[in-house]
Order: C-alpha cells, then structure tokens, then sequence
C-alpha cells in the first residue's frame, strides 16, 4: 500500500512506516495516530530523531462488531482531537482499519457519507468490507456532529 498524504493526513501501512523510516521521510512533527494496541518496535527509534512527532494509541480490534455502538462511539471521541492537527494514521495494512479512519476524517471534514465511503474503498485497494461499512454508517451521524454533511 502506498502511503498517501491527503491534506493534513497520512494514511498508511507497517510496510509504508518502514519505508518512511529507510529513506527519513518521516514527518518532523505533527501525531501519529497508531489503531493497534501496542506501541511499535520502531517507536523508539522515531522520538529520539522526531521530537516533534507524538505517538497516540486508539486501538481499533480487527474485529471491532458494528453493533457495538458504545465501544464504536469512545473509538471515535478518542480519535477526534487528532483530527484538527497532522497526522499519519496507521494499522497493520493501512487499509481496512486506517480506510474506516479515512472515511471518519472525511465526514468530519464535511463529506457526504456517499464520498466518505468511497474513501474507505479506495484505502482498500477495492476489497472493502462490509463490517467497516457498516461501522462507518453506524458513526456518521457522530461524524455530522463534529462538521460532517448529507448524513442520512
């Protein structure tokens, strides 16, 4: 997966992360967004040449059941002060997980939920899934809170 800067956003993958630490390309500063539960490896090495770059975990199971709207809404309320600012969000493939985030980004920043899903297909390489979809549908009037439209 290619790592793909769209405005202030990053979204990418542990093999994009890897590349960008080979050739320091890294960004200086701004919050890397990690969507899995542990801190990576490679953090350690980052802050010590990135002191501007800070490190939040949202962890975001594989698994996370669309009917959890609980669990879906502290998700999306832990994310979201992150999104006012740079940053690179990321998971394990940089696709369904990070897509979902892309898609949740996109409302917020005012997207139609036609358009916000189109991102998550796109972050996919065309394997979407619909438990994501289905998640994304389930926070988009969340999303139209915070600045998102044409939520239905």
């Amino acid at each position: 997966m290619t790592y793909d800067r769209g405005g202030e956003f990053g979204f990418a993958g542990q093999d994009d992360i890897a590349a960008m630490l080979k050739d320091d390309s890294l960004p200086a500063s701004g919050t890397l967004l990690c969507l899995r539960r542990h801190v990576p490896a490679w953090w350690d090495r980052v802050a010590q040449a990135r002191s501007g770059l800070a490190l939040e975990l949202v962890p975001i199971p594989p698994s996370l059941d669309p009917e959890c709207s609980d669990r879906l809404r502290v998700l999306w309320t832990s994310a979201l002060p992150y999104m006012a600012r740079p940053v690179l969000v990321f998971c394990k493939e940089g696709r369904h997980r990070t897509g979902m985030v892309a898609a949740l980004s996109a409302l917020a920043g005012g997207a139609s939920l036609r358009s916000a899903i189109a991102t998550y297909v796109q972050r996919t390489a065309g394997e979407p899934r619909e438990r994501e979809i289905s998640i994304i549908r389930a926070l988009a009037p969340l999303a139209h809170l915070h600045g998102g439209s044409d939520v239905p």
